[in-house]
């Protein structure tokens, strides 16, 4: 997006958009891997480590 910017082919407010959807895609990942640790420590605190 940001070369589409640059080559005057996008506007600034879809380059915008575009880093805002990086951003959230971002934080979920980030958070999906918390709580997957949290899960998986909880599962071994139940059942030892396996």
């Amino acid at each position: 997006m940001n070369l589409r910017y640059q080559n005057g082919t996008s506007t600034a407010l879809e380059v915008v958009d575009a880093q805002t959807t990086l951003i959230t895609a971002r934080n979920a990942y980030d958070d999906a891997q918390v709580r997957y640790k949290t899960a998986l420590a909880t599962l071994q605190t139940f059942t030892g480590n396996f």
